[in-house]
């Protein structure tokens, strides 16, 4: 009996980001702004990929990332 496996897509293309990234990391750099606790800074440097630069900043309850493509935010809510 055969199986098929259901995420076997899913794995494929798992392992393409995976090597993409392996080759576009090359010559990266992550900067550390500011490492105080759950305030954190960091700038990363991308020079062969597709994102070049983006920003992840960390405040209590709030994430937010920023680059050269756009920007996102996230916060917690409260219960």
């Amino acid at each position: 009996m055969n199986t098929i496996d259901p995420d076997a897509e899913l794995k494929a293309r798992i392992a393409e980001v995976k090597e993409r990234f392996a080759a576009e990391s090359v010559g990266g750099k992550v900067s550390v702004r500011r490492d105080d606790g759950l305030y954190r800074h960091l700038e990363v440097e991308l020079p062969k990929a597709s994102a070049y630069w983006f920003e992840v900043m960390t405040w209590p309850g709030a994430l937010a990332i920023t680059g050269h493509t756009g920007s996102t935010s996230s916060a917690a809510t409260r219960t």
